[in-house]
């Protein structure tokens, strides 16, 4: 038994500082058919509590005993741009808008030690940049196993591994190869599209989402091989067995595939840092107003009947994985779900 000091404490925390700067324009035209509205944006906040990682070992002092303190700074900018266009052509009218949205944050200081190689530093990436490996689109044969010009990792190399970039040119492949890759799992562009279509009492209202600039990655269950799942995407596996004629050296797209997974295919890298980017639409509606008069007589004064879906298309490079579900292992965030309706909309 014996007591040893916890984390310091900080009396001088305080709070965060921003300075934000907006310049917005919003403009109608052509007889308030078209409406535009416009934002550009930029705020720097310091003052932003973060744990020192650049105090030297020889103080005595770790991580967990370091309070957090004001030190990190921030800047974020971006714009916003809205448009819209409504029109009638006899008994046909339209409503067509799109929504734009753009934001990027850069990390200006964030008290972190001195890596070797300023590609390697969190500075001057936004928040939530993912670090790992740059995979070069190969895996490696059987003769790269024991040719000493190509760039290896430590440890037990399979032939169909994945072959990693050789960031600093030193003909091995480890941490010092490491660096900044894919998108943070924040998008940094989001879009919305409107087209609302009538004619006569009939309508049809749609909505589009979707989002660029972002990278997902996903935990074993939905994506590594044997843990314990087998997807389609498992299908591109390499494979060279000359006795059994199975050769997809120049056609595969997934390593070689092990019970477990390789630590190749495991290890962050741009293989598994994987494109977000979509277009969903997110929510449609179909119906009839019927008229006036109909709707008198039977002692309403609307009446609408109509059909109405959610998440019912995505486009996508996932495929098999939500793409909204940016991160983490199976179960972690609630699926989105397809929905239909049909309904009868009554005023009294």
């Amino acid at each position: 038994y014996g007591m040893a000091e916890g984390t310091l404490g900080n009396d001088k925390v305080a709070w965060e500082i921003a300075h934000k700067a907006d310049l917005g324009l919003e403009m109608k035209a052509f007889n308030n058919h078209l409406n535009l509205t416009a934002d550009v944006f930029q705020e720097k906040r310091d003052n932003i509590l973060v744990i020192r990682g650049d105090i030297p070992q020889i103080s005595g002092l770790t991580s967990s005993q370091i309070p957090a303190m004001n030190l990190g700074k921030v800047t974020n900018k971006g714009y916003e741009i809205a448009v819209s266009y409504n029109n009638n052509i006899g008994d046909f009218g339209y409503t067509a808008g799109i929504n734009y949205t753009y934001a990027h944050n850069n990390i200006d200081y964030i008290a972190e030690v001195q890596k070797q190689h300023a590609y390697q530093m969190r500075v001057n990436h936004p928040i939530g940049q993912t670090f790992g490996y740059v995979w070069t689109g190969k895996f490696y044969d059987y003769p790269d196993l024991t040719n000493p010009d190509v760039p290896k990792p430590e440890g037990t190399i399979y032939a169909g591994d994945l072959m990693f970039k050789d960031i600093n040119g030193d003909k091995k492949i480890d941490d010092q190869d490491r660096t900044a890759i894919g998108y943070p799992t924040m998008p940094e562009v989001m879009v919305g599209i409107t087209l609302d279509l009538s004619y006569k009492n009939f309508y049809l209202n749609t909505f589009w989402q979707g989002a660029t600039n972002t990278s997902v990655s996903f935990g074993a269950a939905m994506r590594y091989e044997f843990t314990p799942n087998v997807y389609s995407i498992h299908l591109g596996r390499w494979v060279y067995d000359e006795a059994r004629g199975l050769d997809t050296r120049a056609t595969a797209t997934y390593p070689s595939l092990h019970f477990p997974s390789s630590p190749q295919t495991k290890t962050m890298s741009t293989f598994n840092l994987l494109n977000g980017e979509y277009i969903r639409l997110k929510n449609v509606e179909f119906g009839y107003n019927f008229p006036k008069s109909i709707a008198q007589k039977l002692k309403f004064s609307e009446l609408r009947v109509y059909i109405a879906g959610s998440n019912l298309l995505t486009f996508d490079h996932l495929k098999y994985v939500d793409p909204e579900y940016t991160s983490g292992g199976a179960g972690n965030t609630y699926p989105q779900t397809k929905f239909y309706a049909a309904g009868l909309y009554i005023t009294f």
